[in-house]
């Protein structure tokens, strides 16, 4: 009995984690909980008495309990619950089977079966737990499945596991294991690996479709700017149509009046240099206007380096757009095949790390009076870096002191969470880079310089302090 109160209590718990971990929403523990040992005795009085009734009682419960919670979507919540549940079994299998080498050592050690049972349900729990836990930590996975509640996902999933739960239907009706059992256990761990394989292919379809967003917005804003650019000129032209000729005019005045100048008198000498100095002014003010405009229009019409990677490449467009946002002039320079980056990191990490160190430049360059940023991947020595220098605020001693050991954050007031960092640092750990934090490096008025060295040194300096030992 205490073996079986055990394991459903888990099995019920955790598929309430799965289903608040996949919608990226909470429940009132103490709720949980308590809800949870009231399933876990009518299940334990369900598997003595009808246990072919055991998956769908469980199913009706917990589909209730989040329908209630969270009052999602009649064909959404089916979906999280049924998947819950069948990810919740997958688990407690996998642990199940992990502890079959401790199976005949405990039978040796422990004489009391009923005591043995217990203890090795309790350890399969345990295991289920960390399992559970740990699917979370995977970083393609930790972000549960967001695609659901779009329109364009498939109902793989959803299928799947409805072939799960009645599989685990089938086999709780057996009183003890036998070949059919054996069979319908391992063709519903594969069905699992069927859903999980389904969930990362849908969170990679839902990032390229956000890419493809990004890409259009970037192209929208391109020709937006472009549009803006082509009215200005216009309205250059179609002002210089008009002043040319007038400040012709008046150059023309002022040769005549200057040629005459030995037979004009002081009077007229004076307007000679009233009109001069008023024309110098109108002229300064015209070339100045069109320096502004033509800056602007330069800036837009920057070409970007090519990586030829197109998430790279995406990703810096869009980068890009955001510095023209905030009026942030911005520089990418790559003076190395970006394919070789790839002997030492995978793309995706690659493109994080430039994403959040570009975001963190931005955010501490947008309200600069002097904004640059530049971004450059190079080598020396035949060892590759990648540089970006900015124009923003300087990083604080506090700030400094918790990179790499916590998320800190100097512009939490526009939603900074220090995640970007710490993640980038924790990638250089991982293929131990350096990490190095330069102030006034004396390039071109930039007040910082943040690099990343693929040198396999594993440092972490600041202003060539190695922060790694303080």
């Amino acid at each position: 009995m205490l073996s079986s109160l055990i394991k459903y209590f888990i099995i019920t718990n955790c598929s309430f984690y799965f289903a608040k971990k996949l919608m990226k929403k909470s429940f009132p523990l103490k709720a949980q909980i308590l809800y949870s040992c009231v399933i876990t005795f009518l299940s334990c009085f369900l598997l003595k008495n009808i246990s072919i009734l055991l998956i769908p009682f469980l199913f009706f419960c917990i589909y209730f309990y989040v329908k209630f919670t969270f009052h999602l979507s009649t064909k959404l919540n089916l979906t999280i619950v049924c998947i819950s549940i069948a990810l919740s079994h997958f688990c407690y299998i996998l642990s199940t089977l992990l502890l079959i080498p401790l199976f005949y050592p405990f039978t040796l050690l422990i004489k009391n079966e009923s005591l043995r049972l217990s203890l090795l349900i309790l350890l399969a729990s345990i295991i289920q737990i960390l399992l559970s836990i740990g699917a979370f930590k995977i970083k393609r996975l930790k972000s549960g499945m967001p695609f659901l509640s779009q329109r364009t996902c498939n109902d793989t999933g959803l299928i799947v596991s409805i072939f799960v739960l009645i599989i685990t239907t089938l086999y709780y009706s057996f009183s003890e294991p036998n070949t059919l059992f054996v069979v319908l256990m391992f063709t519903s761990i594969l069905l699992c690996i069927t859903i999980v394989i389904w969930w990362r292919h849908n969170l990679n379809k839902a990032y390229w479709n956000a890419v493809h967003k990004n890409q259009i917005a970037a192209l929208e804003t391109e020709i937006m700017n472009l549009k803006r650019d082509n009215d200005n000129l216009s309205k250059i032209i179609h002002k210089d149509n008009k002043l040319i000729p007038a400040m012709v005019l008046s150059v023309k005045e002022l040769l005549e009046m200057s040629i005459e100048l030995d037979n004009t008198s002081l009077k007229d000498i004076s307007k000679l240099k009233i009109k001069s100095a008023k024309l110098l002014e109108e002229l300064e003010e015209i070339s100045k206007e069109r320096k502004g405009i033509m800056i602007e229009t330069e800036q837009h019409l920057y070409e970007l380096p090519k990586s030829n990677f197109m998430r790279l490449d995406s990703l810096i467009s869009y980068l890009y757009q955001r510095c023209i946002l905030f009026q942030i002039q911005f520089q990418a320079l790559f003076n190395i095949n970006i394919n070789q980056l790839m002997n030492f990191i995978n793309e995706r990490e690659l493109d994080t790390i430039i994403a959040d160190l570009i975001e963190n430049a931005i955010y501490a360059t947008k309200n600069q009076e002097n904004k640059k940023i530049l971004f450059c991947i190079d080598s020396k020595d035949n060892v590759f870096f990648m540089n970006i220098y900015d124009t923003g605020v300087p990083f604080n001693t506090e700030i400094i002191h918790k990179l790499g050991k916590n998320k800190a954050t100097s512009h939490s007031n526009d939603g900074g969470s220090g995640i970007g960092l710490y993640n980038t640092i924790s990638v250089c750990q991982k293929y131990s880079f350096s990490f190095i934090i330069e102030e006034a490096p004396g390039v071109d008025n930039f007040t910082k310089k943040i690099s990343i060295t693929f040198d396999d040194k594993n440092l972490f300096l600041y202003n060539g302090i190695n922060m790694a030992a303080s």
